[in-house]
């Protein structure tokens, strides 16, 4: 959801943005609106078979699906998880994405994001992002792919078959 700043009469929308990893010789960013992230915590203690990309972490009251993004995209687990985010969903589940670097907060014009066409999105590992933009980061001007919620529980049952 866009946000107006103010100062500038510019709609922004604020992401959360990290690193997934590295493809080639280039990161790979991913962002999700800052609207459906739950909480960003130090990673916690992740239970799973091992048999697949999914697994379930506890969260105060409650229990977190985690879906190891990297393993989904690059064929391997992520080396080190040092953070989780934590998505809260329309369903009221929760939905943990575990990093290796600290997430960062990133306002971006409206007008920078665009929608990823529909045949990149059904051939490509990143089905589950549906927009994507350039922004600012630590690391320089990135591409930021902007993942969609719902997608990702769309792909939790072929998470089972991997």
């Amino acid at each position: 959801m866009a946000t107006l700043n103010q100062s500038s009469s510019v709609q922004t929308l604020k992401l959360i943005v990290f690193s997934l990893g590295q493809s080639s010789t280039k990161l790979l960013y991913l962002g999700v609106e800052i609207n459906s992230v739950k909480k960003i915590i130090s990673q916690t203690t992740i239970h799973s078979s091992g048999q697949t990309l999914a697994g379930v972490a506890h969260l105060d009251d409650q229990e977190v699906t985690i879906v190891d993004l990297h393993r989904s995209v690059f064929g391997r687990p992520i080396p080190e998880a040092s953070y989780l985010v934590v998505l809260g969903l329309t369903s009221g589940e929760l939905l943990g994405i575990p990093v290796e670097k600290s997430p960062a907060l990133v306002e971006v014009p409206t007008t920078n994001v665009r929608v990823l066409p529909a045949s990149y999105r059904q051939v490509d590992t990143l089905s589950i992002a549906s927009h994507v933009t350039v922004a600012e980061t630590e690391d320089g001007s990135q591409t930021i792919f902007l993942l969609d919620p719902t997608q990702m529980i769309d792909l939790l049952p072929r998470l089972a078959s991997r």
